[in-house]
C-alpha cells in the first residue's frame, strides 16, 4: 500500500456553486450557453457576478490565509508547553490572538504557510 500524501495548494476564494462556462467547447459538452451559472442545489441557473457576488449562501472550498495561519500559530504555541485548556487565554479569543501576536507565533506560522505552498521539500 502507497504512502497518504498531503497536498497543499491555494485556491481562489470563489463560491463552489459558480461555475463559469468560458469557452465554446466546454458549453457544448454541457449543453448550455457560455456564461456563469450557480450549480446550488444541483440545477444550473444562469447568474451574473453581482448577484453571485451579492449572495448569502455562498460555500467556499478550505480556509481563508488567515483562519489557517491562526490554527498553525495555535498548534505552535501548544507545543511549548500550554494546552489551550490549561491556557489563561482560554475563551478569550481576543486576548489569545494578542498572545500569539506578541509570544510570535503568528510571525513563525507565516513561514511555515508560506514553505508548504512553496513547496520546499528537502525530504522526498
Amino acid at each position: 500500500m502507497s504512502e497518504k500524501r498531503i497536498y497543499c495548494i491555494e485556491v481562489s476564494g470563489e463560491c463552489k456553486y459558480l461555475l463559469n462556462v468560458n469557452r465554446p467547447a466546454l458549453a457544448h459538452l454541457c449543453e448550455s450557453t457560455q456564461g456563469l451559472y450557480c450549480t446550488k442545489n444541483f440545477c444550473w441557473k444562469p447568474i451574473t457576478k453581482d448577484a453571485c457576488k451579492n449572495c448569502k449562501e455562498g460555500k467556499y472550498q478550505g480556509f481563508t490565509r488567515k483562519q489557517v495561519i491562526h490554527k498553525i500559530a495555535k498548534a505552535i504555541c501548544r507545543t511549548d508547553g500550554e494546552s489551550c485548556i490549561t491556557c489563561g487565554f482560554n475563551c478569550n479569543e481576543k486576548g489569545c490572538k494578542e498572545y500569539l501576536e506578541f509570544g510570535n507565533y503568528i510571525t513563525q506560522a507565516e513561514v511555515v504557510l508560506e514553505d508548504i505552498l512553496e513547496g520546499h521539500d528537502d525530504e522526498q
